[in-house]
């Protein structure tokens, strides 16, 4: 049984290699010659980890004495010999004896068929080795807590972070968070429970901190990121901070385990059934306290809204007239007082890439829904790629990303003009963005910041970059790359 085993490929072996007619030694002191005294005979070539050392050649050889030897050698290349085709090789052959559990796994690594014989060694090690595991010790929630972070770095800078808007969206995921606790779990480790995640994700977010204007307004050392509880908060929603100090108190422990239930399935961290049932049972012997800070949490929430409510309905009359006066002062000829312009929050704002049809579109988050606007005619080519790029990266490009993806293959560019090339794409996909936001929003195209400023590291998107999807039901919803 002598077969040769490529990469994508098992045939019949009908090539010789030139050493195989020798008397070799192995390491262990094995004397053998290949051809005389094997009966069976696995190869295979594979790229070497240097490509001027050329392809590797491995080859395991099964004696008849039933010993198995491994030969090993690098720059291997294919002769032409007495009309012959030949391997040689210009590497030193290492040669050693391996056991039959090692050259089973060899086998099964590598997609050969694997003898009945060999299958029952392996299986006999296999169940050895699984008897003599011992079951960790019982890990508590608590674990978790140094290996799982709830929260992730927001995109937005902690200084345009609108507390208004954060919390109307926790609250959105509270509502989520208690109705999936209140409904029984058909089955552990089924994803039932992921529902519980987003309020841990919006609780523990972190925001990063521009240090420039740090050092404008404070002397310390800059923070790399601020927590959502360390940032200025309005003097109307201070009191809602200890409520969600007791929250987090509450629920950081568990989620941090049922948080690695769901991303580390194949790993150490994975949590055991048992772990993951009293995590869940955890959350579930809180419910009346976390439905308690619920209502207090809500009830700030519907304050807040009722002052939104009115904001807006302010900003909407006096876009009517940039000017305002009394009528008496109209009437005797005083000047109007004048208004602050209206401004654009960009967080409020995102921008998907239909598939269909390659077009962007426009969304604003309202009340916890992204609602359609028009088309932003982004241009093709580079500007759409960029844009991709933003939207896979969830906003965040960094300047090698961008300087490949604005790169031809075969054309030697320099970095300059690269950087040329993505610095004028992404002026156009601004350009394209900011008008698309006045419009939209009513507001001067001046008064509609940078939606995709430049960092240190490359470009970070203020504004959301996704996809435009249509769910069952035939309507167009706007999703962004985690979500999908």
């Amino acid at each position: 049984m002598f077969w040769k085993r490529h990469l994508k490929e098992e045939q019949a072996f009908t090539q010789e290699f030139v050493f195989e007619d020798r008397t070799l030694r192995s390491q262990d002191g094995i004397w053998f010659c290949p051809l005389r005294d094997a009966d069976g005979r696995w190869a295979l070539t594979k790229p070497s980890g240097f490509s001027a050392l050329g392809p590797t050649l491995i080859v395991i050889y099964h004696l008849k004495t039933g010993e198995f030897v491994e030969v090993r050698s690098s720059d291997c290349r294919e002769v032409l010999l007495d009309g012959r085709t030949q391997w040689e090789t210009g590497g030193e052959l290492r040669i050693h004896q391996l056991d039959t559990v090692q050259a089973a796994f060899f086998l099964i690594n590598h997609q050969f068929s694997v003898p009945p014989e060999l299958q029952e060694v392996y299986d006999r090690h296999l169940a050895e080795q699984m008897a003599k595991r011992v079951p960790p010790p019982k890990r508590p929630p608590e674990f978790w807590l140094e290996w799982i972070p709830l929260g992730s770095c927001s995109h937005v800078l902690s200084h345009e972070v609108d507390i208004g808007e954060e919390i109307e969206e926790l609250g959105a995921s509270y509502v989520e968070f208690l109705q999936s606790l209140e409904r029984p779990v058909q089955e552990y480790r089924s994803m039932s429970y992921v529902e519980l995640l987003p309020l841990g994700r919006s609780l523990f977010r972190c925001y990063p901190v521009d240090p420039q204007l740090w050092r404008q307004h404070c002397d310390e050392l800059p923070p790399e990121d601020l927590d959502l509880l360390e940032l200025d908060w309005p003097a109307e929603l201070v009191p809602l901070q200890e409520h969600l100090v007791r929250l987090r108190e509450l629920i950081e422990a568990p989620l941090c385990c049922l948080t690695a239930a769901v991303r580390n399935k194949l790993d150490d961290l994975c949590p055991t059934l048992e772990e993951e049932m009293e995590a869940h049972d955890q959350l579930i012997s809180q419910l009346p306290e976390l439905k308690e800070i619920y209502t207090k949490v809500n009830q700030i929430c519907r304050q807040l809204a009722a002052m939104r409510a009115s904001e807006e309905n302010e900003c909407d009359e006096e876009e009517e007239s940039p000017m305002s006066c009394s009528p008496a002062e109209r009437e005797q000829g005083r000047n109007p007082k004048p208004v602050t312009p209206k401004t654009a929050v960009l967080a409020n704002w995102g921008v998907g890439l239909d598939g269909t049809t390659g077009h962007w579109w426009l969304f604003r988050m309202y009340r916890h829904q992204w609602r359609q606007y028009s088309r932003v005619p982004i241009p093709q080519g580079f500007p759409t790629k960029l844009m991709l790029k933003l939207a896979e990266e969830s906003g965040a490009l960094l300047r090698r990303d961008a300087l490949t993806s604005v790169s031809e293959g075969g054309r030697s560019i320099s970095q300059k003009e690269l950087l040329n090339r993505v610095t004028h794409a992404l002026a156009k996909a601004k350009k394209a963005i900011r008008e698309a936001i006045a419009i939209a929003g009513k507001v001067n195209y001046e008064n509609v910041g940078n939606p995709i400023p430049h960092v240190s590291m490359g470009w970070r998107s203020i504004i959301e970059v996704g996809y435009v999807v249509t769910n069952d039901e035939g309507k167009v919803e706007f999703k962004r790359r985690e979500e999908m």
